[in-house]
């Protein structure tokens, strides 16, 4: 299974978040920039992948104004459908 570390921090803006998330995942670069593209492109992997997402215990549940809340969702979604994909939200303590 390959770990993929995620940073929350670019789930924020649809502008930054296909970008990297296509690189991350390695998906194919004719990948539209979109959720609906990604979710398409990942719903047929047969890689088992674990996405593992840090840097969001910052983040405001209310806030409804960024795009991670339809990000999250599709990620929630593709994984309940693709049993390859398996989604966790991890926190990263660093000591200095």
């Amino acid at each position: 299974m390959r770990t993929i570390l995620l940073d929350f921090k670019k789930f924020l803006h649809k502008e930054t978040f296909h970008p990297y998330m296509k690189k991350k995942v390695q998906l194919p670069e004719y990948h539209g920039n979109n959720l609906d593209a990604m979710w398409d492109a990942m719903s047929y992997l047969k890689e088992d992948l674990r996405l593992c997402i840090y840097n969001w215990e910052d983040h405001d549940e209310a806030d409804t104004e960024t795009y991670s809340k339809a990000v999250i969702a599709a990620l929630r979604e593709l994984s309940e459908h693709n049993s390859h994909i398996r989604l966790e939200f991890i926190t990263i303590r660093r000591y200095f």
